[in-house]
């Protein structure tokens, strides 16, 4: 049996819990995407680094939070939630949910642990009174795009990235 926990962050350390996932999360996404335009994938660990400090920060805000799959004392699955404030152009409520990350642990996918850790995430969205949330795609990840248009998303917007001429940081 798999239990979904809602967990908001007291201390930066607990953060730790979601480095493997977070790195099956990494490899995932550099499978279907070994460069994004011109940038080279870095490594797990790298990317754990960099994650884990926007963790930290999103998950400081008021009522960010995280999903935690688990099965047993396992973490199998996770989903990141911060907030955005409304959309300008079209009426939306005044705080629109942003999953950030969505993890399932390799050996799980296939399982419904995606959509179960969707469920939770939009029954604490709706638990808050918001009525939106976004997610974001690589545009080689179909998996994940189905995944979300399966459960009713659609996709509204497309990002494009270039490298400025003459720059190197």
């Amino acid at each position: 049996m798999t239990d979904v926990v809602i967990w908001r962050l007291h201390d930066g350390a607990a953060l730790d819990v979601l480095a493997e996932p977070y790195r099956h999360l990494h490899e995932a996404q550099t499978a279907v995407a070994p460069q994004l335009a011109h940038m080279p994938e870095r490594t797990a660990e790298a990317s754990w680094e960099r994650r884990r400090a926007a963790y930290e920060q999103w998950l400081a805000a008021p009522d960010a939070f995280v999903a935690l799959a688990q099965r047993d004392v396992e973490i199998i699955g996770f989903a990141v939630v911060t907030f955005a404030g409304a959309y300008h152009g079209w009426e939306s409520g005044s705080r629109v949910g942003e999953l950030k990350d969505l993890a399932v642990a390799p050996d799980e996918r296939g399982r419904g642990i995606g959509s179960t850790l969707l469920d939770a995430v939009e029954d604490e969205l709706a638990r808050l009174g918001v009525a939106e949330y976004r997610v974001n795609v690589i545009a080689p990840n179909e998996d994940a795009a189905r995944l979300y248009q399966r459960r009713g998303m659609t996709r509204v917007t497309s990002v494009f990235l270039a490298r400025v001429a003459n720059r190197r940081d």
